[in-house]
């Protein structure tokens, strides 16, 4: 996944993860009761039949991670890398320079 976003970076495009069609497919597959209202789980199954058909795949295809990927302005808000000096929470073990 690392190699792909890189990739993507690289491009000079941005990768932006869409976790939540596919949550809701895995709930909506396996029959996994999300909320009390039986009027949503029906609304989850629909949505699963559209994400099925953008993606090309059928009702027993697994998938992981799905994503959109394109040009934009650079985004404002990314996660700082940390040392992992700063990472660790005993300073003392920290790796010397």
């Amino acid at each position: 996944m690392q190699r792909i976003w890189l990739t993507v970076a690289a491009e000079y495009l941005y990768l932006q993860p869409e976790m939540t069609p596919v949550i809701f497919r895995w709930y909506a597959r396996e029959a996994i009761s999300f909320s009390s209202r039986a009027d949503l789980a029906k609304a989850a199954a629909h949505l699963a039949d559209e994400f099925e058909a953008l993606a090309g795949v059928d009702d027993s295809t697994p998938i992981g991670f799905f994503c959109r990927v394109g040009a934009s302005s650079r985004p404002d808000a990314r996660s700082v890398r940390k040392s992992v000096g700063e990472l660790l929470l005993e300073p003392e073990l920290s790796p010397q320079p």
